[in-house]
């Protein structure tokens, strides 16, 4: 596999990546976005587009995105090295390595 192969499997990872951090993804959550205070649970994780999605301040997430919010990261670069480090990915030589291993968010 390639690096965009890559980032769509961790893209495709969402739920798991969700699932991983306490979320019950069949109900609504609070918000992740770290300027939005949600006291009610206005956040859902939206199957068909594989986003989380907040109904009151409009934020739209993918896998990616919410790595970059757990672990303080805003470069784009540094968030891939860490998604592959969460995803055990292996991209050396231009050859992508995948071994699956349970997903523990550490925020």
């Amino acid at each position: 596999m390639d690096r965009e192969q890559a980032r769509d499997y961790i893209k495709d990872q969402l739920e798991s990546y969700l699932t991983s951090k306490g979320i019950n993804t069949r109900k609504p959550f609070k918000c992740l976005n770290p300027a939005h205070p949600d006291k009610n649970p206005s956040m859902s994780y939206d199957r068909k587009r594989n986003k989380a999605h907040c109904f009151s301040c409009g934020a739209d997430y993918d896998t990616l995105d919410i790595i970059g919010l757990d672990y303080g990261i805003t470069d784009s670069g540094e968030i891939f090295k860490k998604a592959y480090e969460l995803f055990n990915i292996d991209i050396g030589g231009g050859r992508m390595e995948h071994t699956h291993k349970n997903i523990q968010a550490d925020v």
